[in-house]
């Protein structure tokens, strides 16, 4: 389906690079434009998986479990972005505890302080 080639479009550019990808977790809101670049603070980087996401299920990839890490800032997550091992740009997406694209325990983070992530799901739309 032309959705699960979108979605695997997804995991491949993820995947791109020789290693993990990255994920940025930002403080604020995120760019009008996705991938644009963003004066947001930095709260956390966390590498993905690799590879980094199951196939399709259900119009929508899951990512592999995603390795903690000691937050750098303190802030509010509000939004994350996924670096290829290269730092090429793929994806911005929304955080939350419930209803996001990552899903985290809390989106407090004190720098310092162990961040994890309970689960990724980038879902495809239509």
């Amino acid at each position: 389906s032309i959705i699960n080639a979108r979605l695997n479009a997804i995991r491949t550019a993820v995947d791109a690079g020789d290693g993990a990808a990255r994920i940025i977790i930002y403080g604020g809101t995120p760019t009008s434009v996705p991938g644009a670049p963003t004066t947001a603070q930095t709260l956390a980087t966390l590498n993905m998986a690799y590879p980094s996401f199951n196939d399709p299920v259900n119009r929508s990839i899951t990512a592999f479990a995603i390795q903690a890490v000691v937050a750098s800032g303190t802030g509010t997550a509000g939004w994350f972005r996924i670096l290829t091992a290269t730092g090429s740009f793929v994806a911005d997406g929304t955080i939350g505890l419930i209803n996001a694209d990552m899903i985290m325990p809390t989106v407090d983070i004190v720098a310092g302080i162990t961040v994890s992530v309970s689960s990724m799901v980038l879902t495809d739309g239509n």
